[in-house]
C-alpha cells in the first residue's frame, strides 16, 4: 500500500545518510536479498522518508530501501520530504515512528532506539543508568529533572509500551555483544533475552548460553537451568551451614537507621543517592525473582528483620 502523502523521486546521489536507528544491515545476507527482488519486481511501495539539508536530502528513514536501490542501480527513489523538524529531537521522533510502524526492527536495534531517543535528552549515559531513571519514572518521578519525565512519558506513547516494557528492551543492551548478536537475528527469542539480561552477572551466563544455543529449551526450562547453575556454587560455600547472604546488608541497614533515629544531618544528595541504589537493589531482586535465582523463604519469623 503506497504512503498516503505525497511524495517525489529523488536521485540517490542527492540523499545523505547519518545514523539511523537500524544497524548493521548485512546487503549480503538472504532477507536483504529477498527484499531486492521484491522491489526489482513491485517498485518501491513505501517512500523513504527525507529532510531538506541545503542543496541535498538527509535520509530519516528507510535505509534498507535506499540501499537496496543502489543495489539494483536504480537512480531515483520515491521519497516523501518532511519540513520543520527541530533538531535532533525531531528526527529522532520520526526516526523512531517510522521505524516501529514499518522497518520491522529486530529487538537489539529497537531497544538502541530508544536509548538514542532518550540520551538525546539527558546526554550519553550508560545503560544501567538510564534503567535507573526509568525505575525512578515508575516509582518516584518527582525526584527526575524536569525533562526526564515527558520525555519517557512520549517514549510511552509513541512506542505504545509501557515503562515496564521499554526497560526489559533497554537491558537487553546489557548483554556479552555475542548474545545480542543471537537475539537480533532471532535466534534466541527478546523473551529469553530479557532472561538473559536478568541474569548478566550470573557465574555460568555463556556457559548456559551456548548449551541453550546448542539445545534451545523453553522459557521456563531456562529459568530452572540458571536457578540451577547458581545453586551449585552456593551450595559448596555454605556446606554445613544456613546461606545468609544479605547478613551484612541487614548490618548496614540498621547502622543507617541508628543514625537516622539519633538525629544524624544528612544532606540532600546522600539521601538521593541512598533511595537511588535502594530501589536499585530493589529492582535487581524482582529480576532475580522472576528469573528463579531468589529461593522463597520458610514461613517463621524474620531473624534479620530490621526492628
Amino acid at each position: 500500500m503506497a504512503d498516503a502523502r505525497q511524495f517525489e523521486n529523488i536521485p540517490l546521489n542527492r540523499i545523505l545518510v547519518e545514523e539511523q536507528i537500524r544497524k548493521n544491515i548485512d546487503i549480503k545476507g538472504e532477507a536483504f536479498c529477498s527484499f531486492m527482488e521484491s522491489i526489482r519486481d513491485k517498485g518501491v511501495l513505501q517512500p523513504v522518508v527525507v529532510m531538506k539539508r541545503d542543496d541535498r536530502f538527509l535520509l530519516i528513514s528507510g535505509e534498507r530501501r535506499f540501499l537496496a536501490c543502489g543495489q539494483l542501480g536504480m537512480e531515483t527513489i520515491p521519497a516523501v520530504i518532511v519540513e520543520n523538524l527541530s533538531g535532533k529531537e525531531g528526527i529522532l521522533t520520526i526516526q523512531l515512528i517510522e521505524n516501529l510502524q514499518r522497518e520491522n526492527l529486530n529487538p537489539i536495534d529497537e531497544a538502541g532506539a530508544y536509548l538514542s531517543y532518550l540520551q538525546n535528552a539527558v546526554g550519553e549515559i550508560a545503560v544501567e543508568e538510564m534503567l535507573n531513571k526509568m525505575i525512578l519514572f515508575k516509582t518516584s518521578p518527582e525526584r527526575l529533572k524536569p525533562e526526564d519525565v515527558p520525555r519517557i512519558g512520549t517514549l510511552e506513547k509513541i512506542s505504545g509500551k509501557s515503562s515496564s516494557t521499554l526497560m526489559n528492551y533497554l537491558s537487553l543492551l546489557k548483554l556479552p555483544k555475542e548474545i545480542q548478536d543471537v537475539v537480533s537475528d532471532g535466534r534466541i527469542g527478546p523473551t529469553q533475552g530479557y532472561l538473559f539480561a536478568a541474569n548478566v552477572n550470573h557465574p555460568e551466563l555463556m556457559t548456559i548460553f551456548k548449551e541453550v544455543l546448542e539445545k534451545p529449551v523453553t522459557y521456563e526450562a531456562l529459568k530452572r537451568r540458571f536457578a540451577k547453575k547458581e545453586a551449585q556454587p552456593q551450595e559448596k560455600k555454605y556446606a554445613g551451614m544456613k546461606p545468609k547472604p544479605f547478613t551484612e546488608v541487614y548490618q548496614s541497614l540498621r547502622a543507617v537507621k541508628t543514625k537516622i533515629t539519633k538525629g544524624t544531618a544528612f544532606k540532600i544528595a546522600e539521601i538521593d543517592k541512598l533511595m537511588t541504589e535502594l530501589k536499585t537493589f530493589y529492582d535487581r531482586l524482582e529480576q532475580l525473582k522472576a528469573g528463579g535465582g531468589v529461593e522463597k523463604a520458610e514461613s517463621k519469623p524474620a531473624a534479620n528483620k530490621l526492628a
